[in-house]
């Protein structure tokens, strides 16, 4: 039928273009095995090597090149950029930093040589090459973005959201700058504003980069939808994330203490912390997750086992959370010594979360205020809720404040 016959036709215009690529080699081989000499000609050749897929020939090529002329800067490039397709960062950084030595103003190499430096995880590095090229180009778009993100990743959302408008102010709105933005507002717990921004995005993406709506993107927005308490959309696009890719266990776990902890939906719940322990077992968070959902189902002794699992699993970094659920639980169980001093831990790990909030974190407080209560100081917690409630004010929160009110 004609699918046989495009098929064929395809496979036959393939092996013809594999002869003659196998034809130019043979040529090419041949004309490199006389040992030329002469750059023109060595270049011409590196330079078809290169064209032709035969990236080993064109690198030895253009070493000699660079040996017989250190001073040829294009040739560092083309160097560089077979290095980078090989994923021989090293050698790439030796070409650019070579060709900056010539020429420090070199933006396309500062460039590249920044990105390496990210993706090595040297973030000062990287942000003070990106920041250079933007110096001498001001108009070099794709450098705002790319410090941008090194921002992001070194935890300066006020920087971010610097950096992203200096770039709003020359270019379109792209889905970048929006996505950036909303992880920066994230970061900040202006949480409105994320929601904002990250929808902003999601109606660029569909315009034009639809491939840019990944699961990863709706986790981060689900996740604000969740932080600003509104869950049921937040239901709806973890529910999203966990369709587009089926073993997505982050959004599971998330979905599913989201529930636990408003004790709402627990089912649901169990479903989702259950396949994401295991999907991902030994996992502090999952199995926190795990701890808790029993204890909302009323389990203590199994949820007991299970938290002091996701306490041990951490204990180098203690977690707030997983102590102030072990306090709970020990005080379902009739022991109160014992929930006194998980809840005086819990207290000891948010006081110093406290001290190094660079924003004013309303989940932060707002368990601060939980913890305190339950260690019954009362006019502390009060004032924790206080701080809460002035940044989100919530109705659970006001439940807490005027707790002698009618409810309508």
């Amino acid at each position: 039928g004609i699918a046989d016959l495009y098929r064929d036709t395809g496979l036959a215009a393939r092996a013809k273009m594999d002869r003659i690529k196998a034809g130019i080699i043979t040529s090419l081989d041949k004309a490199s095995a006389f040992k030329p000499e002469n750059p023109l000609t060595l270049h011409r050749l590196a330079d078809y090597y290169k064209v032709w897929g035969e990236s080993d020939k064109a690198i030895a090529l253009f070493i000699q090149l660079i040996e017989l002329n250190p001073g040829l800067l294009g040739v560092r490039e083309q160097l560089a950029d077979l290095y980078l397709r090989a994923d021989n960062t090293q050698d790439a950084t030796r070409q650019l930093e070579a060709i900056l030595r010539e020429r420090p103003t070199n933006e396309r190499a500062l460039f590249v040589l920044g990105g390496i430096k990210r993706q090595l995880d040297k973030l000062d590095e990287a942000a003070a090459h990106f920041e250079t090229v933007l110096k001498i180009n001001p108009k070099f778009e794709l450098a705002y973005y790319e410090l941008a993100g090194v921002r992001l990743f070194q935890n300066k959302p006020n920087v971010t959201l610097a950096t992203l408008r200096k770039a709003s102010e020359q270019f379109k709105p792209r889905f970048i700058t929006k996505f950036y933005a909303g992880l920066a507002h994230s970061s900040l717990y202006q949480y409105s504003k994320a929601i904002e921004n990250l929808l902003d995005a999601e109606e660029l993406a569909q315009a034009g980069e639809q491939n840019r709506l990944t699961h990863f993107f709706y986790f981060q927005l689900g996740a604000a939808y969740e932080r600003n308490r509104q869950y049921e959309t937040a239901n709806e696009i973890f529910n999203k994330a966990i369709k587009m890719s089926p073993e997505y266990h982050n959004a599971m776990n998330y979905l599913g203490y989201m529930w636990a902890d408003i004790n709402r939906n627990l089912d649901e719940a169990a479903k989702h912390i259950i396949r994401a322990n295991e999907l991902s077992p030994d996992n502090a968070s999952y199995v926190d997750s795990l701890g808790w959902l029993y204890f909302r189902q009323g389990k203590f002794t199994e949820a007991l086992a299970e938290l002091r699992r996701a306490a041990e699993l951490i204990k180098d970094e203690p977690d707030s959370t997983i102590h102030e659920h072990i306090g709970d639980t020990h005080q379902q169980l009739g022991q109160a010594d014992e929930a006194r001093e998980q809840w005086e831990k819990s207290l000891g790990i948010l006081r110093e979360q406290e001290g190094k909030m660079t924003a004013p974190d309303a989940y932060l407080l707002e368990q601060l205020g939980n913890v305190l209560n339950k260690l019954g100081q009362a006019d502390k917690a009060k004032a924790a809720w206080h701080r809460s409630y002035d940044i989100t004010p919530t109705q659970p929160l006001h439940k807490k404040l005027h707790p002698a009110e009618k409810q309508e």
